[in-house]
Protein backbone atom coordinates (compact mmCIF):
# COMPACT_ATOMS: atom_id res chain seq x y z
CA UNK A 1 0.00 0.00 0.00
CA UNK A 2 2.23 2.77 -1.28
CA UNK A 3 0.70 6.23 -1.22
CA UNK A 4 2.14 9.55 -2.27
CA UNK A 5 0.82 13.06 -2.69
CA UNK A 6 2.51 15.53 -5.02
CA UNK A 7 1.66 19.21 -5.00
CA UNK A 8 2.10 21.01 -8.31
CA UNK A 9 2.06 24.33 -6.53
CA UNK A 10 2.83 24.77 -2.87
CA UNK A 11 0.41 27.18 -1.27
CA UNK A 12 0.93 28.70 2.13
CA UNK A 13 -2.03 29.76 4.17
CA UNK A 14 -1.39 32.78 6.32
CA UNK A 15 -4.00 32.55 9.02
CA UNK A 16 -5.21 34.79 11.75
CA UNK A 17 -4.84 31.89 14.16
CA UNK A 18 -2.00 32.09 16.66
CA UNK A 19 -1.08 30.00 19.65
CA UNK A 20 1.42 32.62 20.65
CA UNK A 21 2.77 35.91 19.38
CA UNK A 22 6.36 36.99 19.89
CA UNK A 23 6.53 40.70 20.62
CA UNK A 24 9.71 42.68 20.12
CA UNK A 25 10.11 44.23 23.53
CA UNK A 26 12.45 44.06 26.48
CA UNK A 27 10.23 41.41 28.07
CA UNK A 28 8.79 38.64 25.94
CA UNK A 29 5.00 38.33 26.08
CA UNK A 30 2.78 35.48 24.95
CA UNK A 31 -0.78 35.82 23.75
CA UNK A 32 -3.10 32.84 23.92
CA UNK A 33 -6.43 32.64 22.13
CA UNK A 34 -8.85 29.96 23.29
CA UNK A 35 -10.99 27.91 20.89
CA UNK A 36 -13.76 25.61 22.09
CA UNK A 37 -16.93 23.94 20.84
CA UNK A 38 -18.50 27.39 20.82
CA UNK A 39 -16.10 28.33 18.01
CA UNK A 40 -16.60 25.14 16.04
CA UNK A 41 -14.08 22.79 17.67
CA UNK A 42 -15.53 19.27 17.68
CA UNK A 43 -14.72 18.57 21.32
CA UNK A 44 -12.86 20.45 24.02
CA UNK A 45 -10.33 17.72 24.87
CA UNK A 46 -7.46 18.08 22.40
CA UNK A 47 -4.95 15.22 22.36
CA UNK A 48 -2.67 16.34 19.54
CA UNK A 49 -1.93 19.26 17.21
CA UNK A 50 -0.34 19.40 13.77
CA UNK A 51 0.42 22.19 11.31
CA UNK A 52 0.55 20.66 7.83
CA UNK A 53 2.67 21.59 4.83
CA UNK A 54 -0.07 23.86 3.49
CA UNK A 55 -0.41 25.83 6.74
CA UNK A 56 -3.64 24.27 8.03
CA UNK A 57 -3.86 23.54 11.77
CA UNK A 58 -5.16 20.10 12.75
CA UNK A 59 -6.54 19.15 16.16
CA UNK A 60 -7.18 15.60 17.32
CA UNK A 61 -10.04 15.42 19.81
CA UNK A 62 -12.16 12.78 21.53
CA UNK A 63 -14.89 13.33 18.96
CA UNK A 64 -13.33 14.11 15.62
CA UNK A 65 -10.35 15.43 13.68
CA UNK A 66 -10.61 19.19 13.16
CA UNK A 67 -8.92 21.27 10.46
CA UNK A 68 -8.66 25.02 10.94
CA UNK A 69 -7.96 27.40 8.06
CA UNK A 70 -7.72 30.59 10.09
CA UNK A 71 -11.43 31.35 9.83
CA UNK A 72 -13.41 28.20 10.54
CA UNK A 73 -13.17 24.55 11.51
CA UNK A 74 -13.94 21.54 9.37
CA UNK A 75 -14.46 18.32 11.32
CA UNK A 76 -13.83 14.78 10.06
CA UNK A 77 -15.68 12.03 11.94
CA UNK A 78 -16.58 8.41 11.51
CA UNK A 79 -19.61 8.78 9.25
CA UNK A 80 -19.57 5.08 8.33
CA UNK A 81 -19.32 6.04 4.67
CA UNK A 82 -16.55 5.31 2.13
CA UNK A 83 -13.64 7.70 2.56
CA UNK A 84 -14.51 8.82 6.09
CA UNK A 85 -12.22 8.23 9.04
CA UNK A 86 -13.03 4.98 10.80
CA UNK A 87 -12.69 6.26 14.37
CA UNK A 88 -13.41 9.69 15.86
CA UNK A 89 -11.11 9.51 18.91
CA UNK A 90 -7.83 11.02 17.62
CA UNK A 91 -4.74 10.49 19.77
CA UNK A 92 -1.80 11.32 17.48
CA UNK A 93 -1.03 13.04 14.17
CA UNK A 94 1.90 13.02 11.77
CA UNK A 95 2.39 14.27 8.21
CA UNK A 96 4.91 12.23 6.26
CA UNK A 97 7.40 13.43 3.66
CA UNK A 98 4.88 12.68 0.90
CA UNK A 99 2.21 14.95 2.37
CA UNK A 100 -0.07 12.23 3.75
CA UNK A 101 -1.47 12.75 7.26
CA UNK A 102 -1.43 9.73 9.55
CA UNK A 103 -4.07 9.85 12.27
CA UNK A 104 -3.64 7.54 15.24
CA UNK A 105 -6.99 6.73 16.80
CA UNK A 106 -8.45 4.63 19.60
CA UNK A 107 -8.54 1.71 17.19
CA UNK A 108 -5.76 1.81 14.67
CA UNK A 109 -4.50 4.28 12.06
CA UNK A 110 -6.20 6.12 9.22
CA UNK A 111 -4.36 7.95 6.42
CA UNK A 112 -5.69 11.23 5.04
CA UNK A 113 -5.03 12.22 1.42
CA UNK A 114 -5.18 16.06 1.11
CA UNK A 115 -5.91 15.89 -2.62
CA UNK A 116 -9.04 13.75 -2.26
CA UNK A 117 -9.90 14.80 1.32
CA UNK A 118 -10.56 11.16 2.13
CA UNK A 119 -9.20 8.52 4.49
CA UNK A 120 -8.12 4.92 4.12
CA UNK A 121 -7.56 2.43 6.92
CA UNK A 122 -3.94 1.38 7.47
CA UNK A 123 -4.62 -2.35 7.65
CA UNK A 124 -1.11 -3.59 6.95
CA UNK A 125 -0.10 -6.76 8.81
CA UNK A 126 3.27 -8.15 9.85
CA UNK A 127 4.48 -11.45 8.47
CA UNK A 128 3.09 -12.98 11.66
CA UNK A 129 -0.36 -11.54 10.95
CA UNK A 130 -0.23 -8.79 13.60
CA UNK A 131 -1.93 -5.48 12.80
CA UNK A 132 -2.28 -2.18 14.67
CA UNK A 133 -5.58 -2.46 16.53
CA UNK A 134 -5.28 -0.49 19.78
CA UNK A 135 -4.76 3.14 20.81
CA UNK A 136 -2.00 4.82 18.81
CA UNK A 137 -0.33 7.32 21.15
CA UNK A 138 2.52 8.59 18.97
CA UNK A 139 3.78 8.55 15.37
CA UNK A 140 7.30 9.53 14.28
CA UNK A 141 9.38 9.19 11.11
CA UNK A 142 13.10 8.42 10.96
CA UNK A 143 15.80 9.55 8.52
CA UNK A 144 15.05 6.69 6.13
CA UNK A 145 11.39 7.72 5.96
CA UNK A 146 10.18 4.74 7.99
CA UNK A 147 7.29 5.33 10.39
CA UNK A 148 7.30 4.26 14.04
CA UNK A 149 4.12 3.86 16.11
CA UNK A 150 3.66 3.67 19.90
CA UNK A 151 0.55 1.54 20.49
CA UNK A 152 -1.19 0.85 23.80
CA UNK A 153 -1.29 -2.76 24.98
CA UNK A 154 0.60 -3.96 21.92
CA UNK A 155 4.04 -2.36 21.77
CA UNK A 156 5.94 -0.55 19.02
CA UNK A 157 5.50 -0.98 15.27
CA UNK A 158 7.69 0.12 12.37
CA UNK A 159 6.39 0.56 8.83
CA UNK A 160 9.22 0.28 6.31
CA UNK A 161 8.08 2.58 3.49
CA UNK A 162 10.41 1.21 0.81
CA UNK A 163 9.73 -2.45 1.55
CA UNK A 164 6.07 -1.70 2.33
CA UNK A 165 6.35 -4.04 5.32
CA UNK A 166 5.14 -3.72 8.90
CA UNK A 167 7.30 -4.92 11.81
CA UNK A 168 6.22 -5.45 15.42
CA UNK A 169 8.44 -5.14 18.50
CA UNK A 170 7.30 -6.48 21.86
CA UNK A 171 8.36 -4.39 24.85
CA UNK A 172 9.03 -7.49 27.00
CA UNK A 173 6.41 -6.59 29.61
CA UNK A 174 2.73 -5.72 29.50
CA UNK A 175 3.08 -1.96 29.26
CA UNK A 176 1.59 0.95 27.36
CA UNK A 177 3.84 2.59 24.77
CA UNK A 178 3.32 6.33 25.18
CA UNK A 179 5.85 8.19 23.08
CA UNK A 180 8.49 7.73 20.40
CA UNK A 181 11.64 9.81 20.03
CA UNK A 182 14.27 9.44 17.29
CA UNK A 183 17.53 11.11 18.22
CA UNK A 184 20.06 12.78 15.85
CA UNK A 185 21.92 9.46 15.56
CA UNK A 186 18.69 7.84 14.30
CA UNK A 187 18.35 5.84 17.53
CA UNK A 188 14.75 5.07 18.47
CA UNK A 189 13.55 5.62 22.05
CA UNK A 190 10.16 4.92 23.58
CA UNK A 191 8.61 6.11 26.82
CA UNK A 192 6.15 3.70 28.39
CA UNK A 193 3.55 3.49 31.13
CA UNK A 194 4.85 0.80 33.43
CA UNK A 195 8.02 -0.13 31.56
CA UNK A 196 10.25 2.93 31.89
CA UNK A 197 12.56 4.18 29.13
CA UNK A 198 13.40 1.79 26.28
CA UNK A 199 15.67 2.00 23.25
CA UNK A 200 15.83 -0.03 20.05
CA UNK A 201 18.93 -2.21 19.76
CA UNK A 202 19.58 -2.64 16.02
CA UNK A 203 21.94 -5.56 16.64
CA UNK A 204 19.37 -7.66 18.49
CA UNK A 205 16.38 -6.11 16.67
CA UNK A 206 14.65 -5.65 20.03
CA UNK A 207 13.72 -2.90 22.47
CA UNK A 208 15.70 -2.96 25.70
CA UNK A 209 14.87 -1.26 28.99
CA UNK A 210 17.35 1.30 30.26
CA UNK A 211 18.90 0.64 33.66
CA UNK A 212 20.13 3.82 35.29
CA UNK A 213 23.34 4.13 37.27
CA UNK A 214 21.35 5.59 40.20
CA UNK A 215 19.15 2.97 41.82
CA UNK A 216 16.40 5.41 42.86
CA UNK A 217 15.47 6.15 39.23
CA UNK A 218 15.01 2.50 38.26
CA UNK A 219 11.56 2.65 39.85
CA UNK A 220 10.61 5.37 37.35
CA UNK A 221 8.15 3.29 35.33
CA UNK A 222 5.86 5.89 33.77
CA UNK A 223 7.30 8.11 31.03
CA UNK A 224 4.88 10.28 29.07
CA UNK A 225 7.23 12.16 26.76
CA UNK A 226 10.77 11.74 25.45
CA UNK A 227 12.30 14.78 23.81
CA UNK A 228 15.61 16.07 22.49
CA UNK A 229 18.03 18.09 24.56
CA UNK A 230 21.56 19.38 24.12
CA UNK A 231 24.80 18.09 25.63
CA UNK A 232 24.28 14.42 24.62
CA UNK A 233 21.12 14.05 26.65
CA UNK A 234 17.35 13.74 26.35
CA UNK A 235 14.53 15.18 28.44
CA UNK A 236 11.89 12.89 29.92
CA UNK A 237 8.42 13.98 31.02
CA UNK A 238 7.06 12.03 34.01
CA UNK A 239 4.42 12.26 36.72
CA UNK A 240 7.15 13.59 39.02
CA UNK A 241 8.60 16.29 36.81
CA UNK A 242 11.15 16.48 34.00
CA UNK A 243 14.23 14.29 34.14
CA UNK A 244 17.45 14.60 32.18
CA UNK A 245 19.08 11.41 30.88
CA UNK A 246 22.75 11.46 29.89
CA UNK A 247 23.26 9.32 26.78
CA UNK A 248 26.95 8.82 27.52
CA UNK A 249 26.92 7.89 31.21
CA UNK A 250 23.36 6.50 31.57
CA UNK A 251 22.86 8.86 34.49
CA UNK A 252 19.46 10.33 35.27
CA UNK A 253 19.02 13.66 37.05
CA UNK A 254 16.16 15.95 38.05
CA UNK A 255 15.68 18.81 35.59
CA UNK A 256 12.38 20.33 36.79
CA UNK A 257 10.37 18.66 39.53
CA UNK A 258 8.37 21.12 41.63
CA UNK A 259 6.92 24.60 41.62
CA UNK A 260 6.04 26.06 45.02
CA UNK A 261 6.21 22.60 46.56
CA UNK A 262 3.81 21.12 43.97
CA UNK A 263 5.12 18.11 42.07
CA UNK A 264 4.73 18.69 38.31
CA UNK A 265 3.00 16.10 36.12
CA UNK A 266 4.61 16.70 32.72
CA UNK A 267 2.61 15.67 29.65
CA UNK A 268 4.52 17.30 26.78
CA UNK A 269 7.80 19.02 25.93
CA UNK A 270 8.61 21.43 23.11
CA UNK A 271 11.86 23.21 22.32
CA UNK A 272 10.65 26.43 20.72
CA UNK A 273 14.15 27.77 20.08
CA UNK A 274 17.75 26.93 20.89
CA UNK A 275 17.47 28.48 24.34
CA UNK A 276 13.82 28.06 25.19
CA UNK A 277 11.91 24.95 26.29
CA UNK A 278 8.16 24.70 26.91
CA UNK A 279 6.66 22.13 29.28
CA UNK A 280 2.98 21.22 29.22
CA UNK A 281 1.95 20.08 32.69
CA UNK A 282 -1.18 19.37 34.73
CA UNK A 283 -0.55 22.75 36.37
CA UNK A 284 -0.25 24.80 33.17
CA UNK A 285 2.60 25.74 30.85
CA UNK A 286 6.15 26.34 32.04
CA UNK A 287 8.64 28.22 29.87
CA UNK A 288 12.34 27.76 30.55
CA UNK A 289 15.26 29.67 29.13
CA UNK A 290 18.72 28.15 29.11
CA UNK A 291 22.15 29.72 28.75
CA UNK A 292 23.98 29.10 25.49
CA UNK A 293 26.90 27.41 27.20
CA UNK A 294 24.96 25.87 30.05
CA UNK A 295 27.02 23.19 31.83
CA UNK A 296 25.28 19.83 32.01
CA UNK A 297 24.90 20.14 35.79
CA UNK A 298 23.30 23.58 35.68
CA UNK A 299 19.54 23.89 35.84
CA UNK A 300 17.78 26.31 33.48
CA UNK A 301 16.17 29.47 34.73
CA UNK A 302 12.40 29.72 34.71
CA UNK A 303 11.11 32.90 33.08
CA UNK A 304 7.35 32.52 32.94
CA UNK A 305 4.49 30.24 33.85
CA UNK A 306 1.12 30.24 32.13
CA UNK A 307 -1.97 28.65 33.64
CA UNK A 308 -5.68 29.16 33.71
Amino acid sequence: MKLTVRYHEKKFIYTNFYFLIHTLSAEENFYFQRFSTENGLAQNTVYCILQDQQGFMWFGTKDGLCRYDGYQFKTFRNEQTPGSIGNSFIRSLHQDVNGLIWAGTDRGIYIYNPLTESFIHFDQQTEQGISIEKEVNDIQQNKEGNLWFAVDWQGVFQFHTQEQKLYFYDLNTIVNAWSIYIDPENKVWTGTHGGGLNYFNRETNKFETITYTQEKYNALGDIYRVYENTYNSILIGTATGVKRFDLVTNQMSDFLTTDKDNVLFVRDILRRSENKIWFGTEAGIYIYITKRQMPSSTLPTIIQTISQ
